[in-house]
């Protein structure tokens, strides 16, 4: 089972620490949207977070990473 981060510097802190890890290959489904590796290639220079307060807890409700991810 994995962990749950309600406030908004774990959930930074979280997916930092899973980007830093490029041996990690990781897909993320947003908005019915599937991103798709780059093979060997950064996956973007730069990723802007967007968040809302929910019933007490921060939700990421909008996340843009520059370049975009193909999705052919």
């Amino acid at each position: 089972m994995g962990s749950r981060d309600r406030r908004r510097s774990e959930i930074l802190d979280f997916l930092r620490a899973r980007e830093a890890d490029r041996a990690r290959q990781t897909v993320h489904v947003f908005a019915h949207e599937v991103t798709t590796t780059q093979a060997g290639r950064p996956h973007g220079k730069s990723v802007h977070h967007q968040f809302r307060r929910t019933g007490g807890k921060q939700r990421i409700t909008r996340r843009t990473s520059r370049p975009l991810h193909p999705t052919d």
